[in-house]
């Protein structure tokens, strides 16, 4: 039986599917894997966040880091939230409620999740050479 040739884009689209996150008004909003361009932005957000990005991972209750922030945490979950999301402005996201725009990043950072786990896992790896005798 001949077996069905599939094309590079098909097995991209197995791989990275196009996630969706439902608002509560019944809005889908597209949430993608982190493009190649963004991904110094994405890492340096996550080392100056990565205990609350590991709590959104692990499905942790995050509102104590969220509620000891002075601002610059909320720009960068924008920030990480609108890498993810093709054609979905800060104006869009400013006008959702708040539990809904928390849940959109849960949902980045679900679809990101394989990005985040390399991120740590590389940081961790440079603090195990730097703390190791020589």
């Amino acid at each position: 039986m001949p077996t069905k040739k599939v094309s590079v884009e098909q097995e991209l689209d197995v791989l990275f599917p196009e996630q969706f996150h439902q608002t509560q008004a019944g809005e889908k909003i597209v949430v993608n894997p982190f493009a190649f361009g963004f991904w110094r932005t994405a890492i340096g957000i996550y080392n100056r966040n990565a205990e609350l990005i590991q709590g959104a991972m692990q499905g942790e209750d995050i509102a104590p880091l969220l509620l000891e922030d002075d601002g610059a945490v909320f720009e960068d979950l924008a920030a990480l939230t609108l890498g993810a999301c093709p054609g979905f402005t800060r104006e869009d996201l400013d006008k959702l409620p708040g539990n809904e725009a928390i849940l959109l990043f849960f949902a980045v950072v679900k679809v990101n999740a394989d990005f985040f786990a390399r991120s740590l896992a590389a940081g961790l790896k440079e603090v195990s050479l730097k703390s190791s005798p020589a």
